[in-house]
């Protein structure tokens, strides 16, 4: 069961790093029997990018046959995109620190590490 912790500050850090990412004296334990006061969405992760791209070459060879030759791209600048932070107040080692990289690497199009995708398609 989640327990909304009461939040007795702001918990946005100026200069948030992956080590410390918001201020976890912000936030204390709820009287029992009680809900916290802390809102929903108080916390804001890092930002994800993940930019990609396509070319395609359409070469004729004849009346009705053609060769497509396409390269398929995600997070080609290789930006590293993060995980959310760890937010159990009741962890203090570990609480406002981000641990991990996002790597999705299931789809095309997710926030992983850079991706090629080189195609050769003959139509007819």
């Amino acid at each position: 069961m989640t327990i909304r912790p009461n939040q007795i500050a702001n918990a946005a850090l100026d200069n948030p790093t992956r080590d410390r990412w918001f201020n976890p004296a912000a936030f204390t334990a709820p009287t029992p029997g009680f809900f916290g006061s802390s809102a929903k969405g108080v916390i804001i992760g890092p930002n994800l990018i993940a930019l990609g791209g396509s070319v395609q070459k359409f070469i004729s060879l004849g009346e009705n046959k053609s060769l497509r030759f396409e390269i398929l791209t995600n997070n080609w600048p290789n930006h590293p995109n993060y995980n959310q932070p760890a937010a159990n107040i009741s962890n203090a080692a570990s609480v406002g620190v981000i641990s991990a990289q996002s790597l999705d690497g299931i789809k095309q199009d997710d926030s992983g590490p850079r991706r090629i995708l080189l195609q050769l398609r003959f139509e007819f």
